[in-house]
């Protein structure tokens, strides 16, 4: 790509090694946050679990646009809550992604459930509250 193109999201997806980092990033934090199958198939999108094994072990050299900004947003989310609660063990993180009513918008959901649930879409909100609340500079 000439360096005067700016890379898509589509590009990113398609890059072998930012696949490849992009998933044991996610399956190192979904380990962390103690995330079991169901749940790490649902926020990559609704995949088959025997994908979710694939992916697991050996990545994909390319992935689809939405499972990949899926990863990117939980990732962001992962590294906005670690600038909110430095030196946090993983026990205690995975404990308080799990709370019930630590969103403001979700106050009967946890943050898990409400990203499982509602998808890239519920992952941007989470991703936008993060950012506020770590008075982050990046949008």
């Amino acid at each position: 790509m000439p360096a005067t193109q700016k890379a898509t999201l589509r590009d990113a997806a398609s890059d072998d090694r930012l696949v490849a980092a992009g998933l044991k990033a996610f399956f190192r934090m979904a380990k962390g946050w103690k995330l079991d199958d169901a749940e790490q198939a649902k926020v990559l999108g609704d995949i088959s679990r025997s994908t979710l094994y694939n992916w697991r072990a050996e990545a994909p050299s390319k992935l689809p646009v939405e499972t990949f900004r899926a990863v990117s947003l939980m990732l962001g989310i992962h590294a906005l809550l670690r600038k909110l609660f430095p030196g946090a063990p993983e026990g205690a993180m995975a404990a308080r992604v799990r709370r019930v009513g630590t969103l403001w918008f979700a106050p009967t959901q946890s943050l898990v459930d409400f990203v499982c649930e509602g998808g890239p879409i519920a992952m941007d909100l989470v991703r936008r509250h993060l950012v506020h609340e770590a008075g982050a500079d990046v949008v």
